[in-house]
C-alpha cells in the first residue's frame, strides 16, 4: 500500500484494533528491529507509517496488551520493550 502511495491510515487502525495480540507482537518486532533507524530520526517504510509506530497511543495500547492479553512472558516483555522504545523516542529532542 505505501509503495502504491496509498494512504493506510485505515490498515494501520486495524492493525492496532486487531483482537490478536499476535498483531501488536508483529508491531514490536518492526519497533525493535529498526530500533537504530528510530532512534536516529530516520523513517520507517513511510513517514505516516513511522509517526504511527511512534505514537504515543500505540505505546499504550502495546503496554495494555502486554499486562492484560494471554501471553508468555517473553511475549509481554517484547511488548514492554517495544513501548519503551515508543515513549524514549517521545522525550528525544525534536519530538
Amino acid at each position: 500500500m505505501v509503495i502504491a502511495g496509498m494512504d493506510v491510515t485505515a490498515a494501520l487502525a486495524a492493525w492496532r484494533e486487531s483482537p490478536y495480540p499476535e498483531a501488536m507482537l508483529h508491531c514490536a518486532d518492526l519497533i525493535t528491529g529498526n530500533i537504530k533507524k528510530l532512534d536516529k530520526g530516520r523513517t520507517i517504510i513511510s513517514e505516516q507509517v513511522t509517526a504511527w509506530l511512534l505514537s504515543e497511543s500505540l505505546a499504550l495500547h502495546m503496554f495494555t496488551v502486554a499486562v492484560e492479553a494471554p501471553l508468555r512472558p517473553d511475549d509481554r516483555e517484547r511488548l514492554a520493550w517495544a513501548s519503551e522504545i515508543i515513549e524514549n523516542n517521545l522525550k528525544l529532542p525534536g519530538n
